[in-house]
């Protein structure tokens, strides 16, 4: 094993740890581990930080969820305090408007109000809201739904529509091309067109 996957195995175990048991959160001692040990970029090791936490968060969240223990009077409410406490709400003043729009952005900035996860559904801060109840079974379908499709298509997807806020048109189809191109030959995609001409094969003919 090289010493930089020790190192990365290391520094999942000690995020895994104090985020267990003293309920510090992983990216608070990923990002500076990923950039001190491994030299990563500070970006990039947010990124990876982002991405490595995220299954981790949803099914901890599903698990309490499903035990009782949150609260989603708190849990269900979203906002932006930043203002209020002398800062700015970092990169939700650049991707926030292209959310929701500059006027509704620049409430939800300047004032930091909560608001309710439904009206964050309405003005598509978040993508989906369920009732409490169903939420660890939504969760699990979700997670199994993500898990089922090809890890390399889903990484790329991801990191590209991340890029759709921050590159005009023709960047972002270069970075879109060069991702594009290997996967026409990759195992994954070979495999998906075959099992997609098996099952038209096997479709009855119309008359």
């Amino acid at each position: 094993m090289s010493r930089r996957t020790l190192a990365l195995v290391g520094i999942g175990l000690a995020a895994g740890f104090l985020s267990g048991v003293l309920g510090i959160g992983g990216g608070i001692v990923i990002v500076p581990l990923l950039v001190a040990l491994v030299a990563y970029a500070p970006k990039r090791a947010m990124s990876t930080s982002l991405a490595a936490i995220l299954f981790t968060a949803v099914a901890a969240a599903a698990s309490h969820a499903q035990a009782g223990n949150v609260d989603w009077s708190y849990a269900a409410l979203i906002g932006l305090p930043a203002v209020k406490e002398g800062l700015i709400p970092s990169l939700a003043l650049h991707r926030l408007p292209r959310l929701v729009g500059l006027a509704r952005a620049r409430e939800l900035i300047l004032l930091g109000e909560n608001i309710s996860a439904r009206e964050a559904e309405r003005l598509n801060v978040v993508n989906r809201v369920v009732p409490a109840a169903e939420f660890p079974e939504a969760v699990e379908t979700m997670v199994k739904r993500l898990l089922a499709l090809p890890a390399t298509t889903v990484r790329a997807s991801k990191r590209l529509t991340g890029l759709a806020f921050d590159l005009d048109r023709d960047p972002f189809r270069e970075r879109m091309n060069a991702a594009f191109e290997p996967m026409l030959d990759s195992p994954e995609h070979k495999a998906a067109m075959a099992a997609f001409r098996q099952e038209r094969a096997s479709r009855p003919e119309s008359s």
